[in-house]
């Protein structure tokens, strides 16, 4: 009488191979779980500069127009009015963005730079 079933030997070779899987597999599943948050904080940031785009040509009158001078507007601001979601999330630490980011619009060279601060 022969009696069918798996061995320990073969069952420990499966959990081996198993575990040699989830060794490779886990560094490049969480590497692409990465660049995915670091792309997606890019948009988001992106969003942000061109809300204050549009802040600033509904505000010609504010904006910079000497070398060198800077304004700088509130992400709050931008919400308030309609230029930015209000539920902006950092992907990186899922904090909503508070109230201390700002854009820092300056004339440079004859044009408008946009820069994001208040970032931690």
């Amino acid at each position: 009488m022969t009696k069918k079933g798996f061995t320990m030997i073969e069952l420990l070779g499966v959990i081996v191979v198993l575990g040699l899987l989830a060794t490779i597999i886990y560094p490049v599943v969480n590497n692409s779980i990465n660049r995915s948050k670091e792309d997606l904080y890019n948009v988001q940031i992106s969003s942000i500069k061109s809300g204050a785009r549009s802040w600033g040509a509904d505000h010609m009158a504010d904006l910079p127009k000497e070398e060198g001078t800077t304004i700088k507007v509130m992400l709050t601001e931008l919400q308030e009015n309609g230029y930015v979601d209000e539920d902006l999330q950092n992907p990186k630490t899922k904090e909503v963005f508070d109230g201390s980011i700002y854009v820092t619009i300056t004339m440079k060279n004859k044009v408008l730079e946009y820069e994001v601060g208040g970032l931690s």
